[in-house]
């Protein structure tokens, strides 16, 4: 930790807390999670935060939080992030009471992008609210805690119990097992719903009488929204699960086109639905899981693929800032190495800041 200067604490969370720190070379701020390692004497909880820094490790987009350098001490386990210095959805709801839907759209928009990128790398990540979506200071979304995440194979039966209780999808409750990436997407509805009236959908005095609630999907709406936001809500928030709309018909949602706007068939993404034995991989970009079996004749437009598949075909090794990490003294081709070989250590956690700003 010699390269970082810790500031103030910003943040806790269940296996330790989170610093502000200065990045001394570039004096870039970062976020530092330090996590106690008599905290996590158990297997699940070792899994649970090597889970997340793998899949931290692995995601490159620019509405995911990313992962710059991991350390271990005798007592604890470092992990350095990119800071988003605008806080939290959660706080910046609070304060507004809720938003107009004219702020709201763009902001939903780059949840749903990255949430795509994440489902598209074969992760379901399972707890997707408001405290969960981080801004920059440019008011740029930030999708982070991987905790509970997971690497799917779509097709496969899951029983894992898990979530922020008032987000989590009917068939989680039920206990009989869930497929696919359609959890994610009644979280989204609860999340735009939080965004739009200030409070969740659901509420009740006991755990029981919540998850009854999510069970029946029955909710009213405490402020004036328009019809199409709310269409967008009720479309997500469906109790069958491949009744949701999914992300091809979230983007091409009116809520989200209010123009008249005409496409050619060259504006549109074509999906391959090839079959395959392979297992489901982080290291793949497979757009095809954004579609559900019955709804493959939904469109997906070429610019919402390029903002999906964001910098994961083509992130481009910007020259400049190598020279400028050569300056702190790393030979260029180990700055080369590391990038392309997409490792984590100073060098490359020294491009990214750079690269970030």
């Amino acid at each position: 930790m010699e390269h970082y200067k810790l500031i103030k604490p910003i943040g806790k969370g269940a296996f330790g807390n989170v610093t502000l720190g200065v990045h001394k070379l570039t004096g870039r701020h970062v976020a530092v999670k330090a996590i106690e390692k008599e905290n996590l004497k158990d297997e699940f909880s070792k899994r649970k935060v090597l889970r997340e820094i793998y899949i931290l490790k692995k995601m490159r987009h620019t509405n995911i939080i990313r992962l710059l350098e991991v350390f271990e001490n005798p007592k604890q386990v470092l992990i350095v992030m990119e800071h988003a210095g605008g806080g939290d959805l959660l706080h910046y709801v609070k304060k507004k009471k809720y938003l107009k839907e004219e702020e709201a759209r763009p902001i939903f928009k780059q949840i749903v992008y990255g949430l795509a990128h994440i489902n598209s790398r074969n992760v379901l990540h399972r707890d997707i609210k408001l405290d969960n979506i981080l801004l920059d200071n440019d008011g740029c979304v930030k999708i982070c805690d991987f905790g509970v995440s997971k690497i799917i194979d779509k097709n496969k039966l899951i029983n894992d119990q898990c979530g922020t209780p008032a987000y989590i999808a009917p068939e989680i409750i039920s206990n009989l097992g869930y497929k696919g990436f359609y959890v994610d997407l009644w979280s989204l509805g609860v999340l735009l719903y939080a965004m739009l009236c200030g409070t969740v959908p659901f509420k009740a005095s006991s755990m029981e009488e919540l998850h009854e609630l999510i069970r029946e999907g029955h909710f009213t709406y405490p402020v004036e929204i328009s019809d199409e936001a709310k269409g967008l809500i009720n479309g997500l928030l469906k109790i069958a699960p491949r009744e949701r709309l999914s992300i091809p018909e979230i983007l091409s949602h009116p809520w989200f086109n209010n123009t008249e706007e005409q496409f050619d068939e060259d504006d549109y993404y074509k999906p391959k639905f090839e079959a395959t034995k392979e297992q489901p991989t982080i290291n793949a970009l497979c757009i095809e899981n954004l579609y559900f079996p019955s709804k493959h004749h939904v469109k997906l437009l070429y610019k919402d693929y390029c903002y999906i598949a964001n910098d994961f075909y083509t992130h481009h090794i910007d020259d400049e800032i190598v020279r400028i990490v050569e300056t702190y003294g790393y030979p260029k081709e180990e700055i080369m190495q590391s990038l392309t070989q997409g490792q984590i250590n100073h060098a490359t956690a020294s491009y990214n800041l750079l690269e970030l700003a």
